[in-house]
């Protein structure tokens, strides 16, 4: 069962990353803007820095896949709200820990020799 769900979660993470229109790092960059809670779409283009056409893919992109929600609110001006959804809170859980293992295994690995 464990199995299975870090299965799914590493084919949404795929679809997400070799998507056509946007590279792995601007997905990356709206999964860490939305970790701190809701932004409206211009709250989250100023906090990574990403340009208004890259943003609006790659929020559509996470949008599809069910990683992030979007919420219109009809006030006077419309705002449009992003958040990421319980999957996407999940995936990121999982993001944070292969950066854990990462940092543990083999920032601090030192040199490594090569085997023949």
């Amino acid at each position: 069962m464990a199995e299975s769900r870090a299965r799914a979660k590493a084919q949404d993470a795929g679809r997400i990353s070799h998507s056509r229109s946007s590279d792995p790092s601007s997905s990356s960059r709206s999964l860490h803007g939305l970790l701190s809670g809701p932004k409206r779409f211009n709250e989250l283009r100023l906090a990574t820095g990403m340009c208004q056409s890259s943003l609006a893919k790659t929020l559509k992109e996470l949008e599809e896949v069910g990683i992030a929600e979007r919420k219109v609110h009809l006030d006077r001006p419309v705002a449009v709200e992003y958040r990421l959804s319980p999957k996407g809170l999940d995936l990121f859980e999982a993001i944070r820990d292969l950066e854990r293992w990462a940092a543990r295994w083999v920032m601090n690995s030192g040199p490594r020799e090569v085997t023949q």
